[in-house]
């Protein structure tokens, strides 16, 4: 399956405010957040998002995977950020 991936940006800073993966010129799937990250496999992506607009703890990784024509949520974990003090 052969996926285009496109980001769409209303400003001139910031992350992207749609994130679109677009199959045979048809849009099969948006949503909001920082990126959308191509699986290893070819079948799936990741979406980076923030529970809280630019969180300072860190931020999500939702896995999907495409199945029975259609995207579905295979897994989800929580990249903490960490703070050393000398």
């Amino acid at each position: 399956m052969k996926l285009l991936l496109a980001f769409v940006g209303y400003g001139g800073n910031g992350c992207p405010h749609e994130n679109l993966i677009i199959k045979n010129d048809k849009i099969v799937f948006s949503s909001g957040g920082l990126g959308i990250d191509t699986s290893e496999v070819g079948n799936g992506f990741s979406l980076r998002w923030n529970k809280i607009y630019k969180d300072a703890n860190g931020y999500m990784i939702t896995k999907f995977i495409y199945e029975d024509n259609k995207f579905k949520a295979l897994s989800e974990q929580r990249v903490l950020y960490t703070e050393v003090e000398n």
